[in-house]
């Protein structure tokens, strides 16, 4: 690192350090200071994380200034009135810069300066060691290093986290997903509204005319669109989509698994070939996917498998039998899945639509209010992907108002 900082931290003359109700000592304003004032230039040496934690640098000083760096005062000095500011979950201070705190709104004289430790501190290890008091009405009472993911954190302090933050939080919300199905039908809603938001996407689909034109589409307001044509009920077609992705640098940290068929027949006038062909596709497709990509996902933050299943798995489904088999099958997974990857904090949902206005419908005589619309399941999707990492949606059950039609 080259940026050159203050040896010492420069420190407004309108504060001081007093007792705190909150503990300890604690930093106080002497006469008002106004929204955007700056009150404290962070300064000290920089030192890398390992260096720090061998105990190069004065203990509770350092403050996270880029990946696995640290500013902190040299272990010869003392503390300086910054180092006595305590943490707040609401804090009145944010980062203009990765050193300098500026007042995020109007402060009175008298009143207690805080900082909000999630605005400067990234360690997956860190758990404050006493629960948090500072009485605030959104206090997180665990104070951990991996608060700067919260969404409600993220919002309090928008773009005055370090600046390494920032870019950490940009990277978040800009999620590279993967969408099998991606070129019509529900994939292709659900590849719109993501699209959108400027997430980075890959489609996947079978038919590469209707996956040409659903990418040009959608990067007209979103260069970040790739696609590649690939029968998912091939495990090799899989392995080349791996393959391609690898090529492209596209690491996912979301795989949205829609890529489905629909072959009517009972079970036991069916051709073997079709149930078989049902089964590839709408079943072991998933299977084959998630576990070439798991472990790429399980190196991510945040990761998440969504699988787009059917009402058809949770009651006999006369209109279409093989469909429903597989789909019954596709439940037992999720839920599995889900139980496996609980602990590698990789969240697995199931969402579980009723009859929806595709393509599966054409030439079907049905009216379109009694089909749901696939834009209902993209803004589901959209919000599972706005979650805090501790949260994940297990199963959702979506149908038209008026019930399935076949009902």
């Amino acid at each position: 690192m080259t940026k050159k900082y203050l040896s010492k931290s420069w420190i407004s003359a309108k504060i001081e350090v007093r007792n705190s109700d909150i503990h300890g000592k604690g930093v106080f304003t002497k006469e008002k200071i106004s929204q955007g004032e700056v009150v404290i230039i962070w300064g000290g040496e920089v030192f890398t994380s390992e260096e720090f934690h061998k105990g190069n640098g004065l203990k509770h000083t350092n403050v996270g200034i880029d990946e696995n760096t640290f500013l902190a005062s040299p272990n010869h000095e003392e503390k300086t009135v910054d180092d006595f500011m305590n943490h707040n979950c609401d804090a009145n201070l944010w980062l203009d810069d990765e050193v300098t705190l500026s007042a995020k709104r109007d402060i009175q004289a008298n009143e207690e300066l805080f900082f909000d430790y999630s605005i400067e501190l990234v360690d997956r290890d860190y758990l404050m060691k006493s629960f948090c008091c500072c009485n605030a009405p959104n206090c997180r009472k665990s104070i951990t290093g991996k608060d700067w993911q919260l969404k409600e954190v993220q919002a309090l302090y928008k773009n005055h986290f370090s600046p390494f933050i920032n870019e950490r939080i940009k990277k978040q919300n800009q999620m590279k997903v993967l969408i099998t199905g991606g070129s019509r039908g529900i994939g292709k809603a659900i590849a719109k509204n993501l699209s959108d938001q400027g997430h980075n996407l890959m489609l996947v689909s079978r038919n590469g005319s209707n996956l040409e034109k659903t990418k040009t589409e959608l990067t007209e307001n979103n260069k970040n669109v790739d696609s590649f044509v690939c029968q998912v009920g091939n495990e090799e077609e899989i392995d080349k989509l791996f393959s391609y992705c690898n090529e492209k640098d596209f690491q996912p940290n979301v795989l949205i698994l829609s890529a489905g068929v629909f072959i009517e027949g009972t079970l036991t006038n069916s051709q073997s070939k079709d149930f078989y062909e049902t089964m590839n596709v709408d079943l072991y497709h998933i299977y084959h996917t998630v576990k070439k990509f798991i472990p790429i996902l399980k190196k991510q933050e945040n990761s998440k498998i969504i699988i787009i299943g059917s009402t058809a798995s949770l009651e006999a489904y006369p209109v279409g039998a093989l469909y429903g088999v597989a789909k019954w099958g596709l439940k037992g997974y999720s839920i599995n899945l889900r139980k496996e990857l609980m602990n590698d904090n990789i969240g697995v949902t199931l969402i579980n639509p009723g009859g929806t206005l595709t393509d599966l419908w054409e030439g079907e005589e049905l009216p379109p209010n009694r089909l749901l619309e696939p834009s209902d399941i993209g803004k589901l999707v959209s919000v599972i992907l706005t979650l805090s990492p501790q949260a994940v949606v297990e199963e959702l059950t979506v149908r038209p108002m008026l019930g399935d039609f076949h009902e």
